[in-house]
């Protein structure tokens, strides 16, 4: 009878961690999912929608006036 409740027991042990382990692991990839894609769990745009992402550009000049001198170059 000790033998059948150690066979019960460990049976119930082993499908527990696997239930854990199921619940665990699709909950971790769901996470992992949306760390690699933000733009997965975004609505989806109609076709024909075109939307630009990128940096935002700078009227200034990337040079100041005050920064330096031109130098002509002179090839040897």
């Amino acid at each position: 009878m000790g033998f059948l409740r150690f066979l019960l027991i460990f049976f119930l042990v082993i499908l527990a961690f696997r239930l854990l382990f199921r619940f665990l692991f699709v909950r971790f990839m769901k996470k992992w999912q949306s760390k690699m894609n933000p733009d997965f769990n975004q609505e989806q745009k109609k076709e024909g929608e075109v939307t630009i992402k990128g940096a935002e550009k700078k009227n200034k000049s990337s040079i100041l006036k005050d920064e330096g001198d031109y130098v002509d170059y002179e090839e040897v």
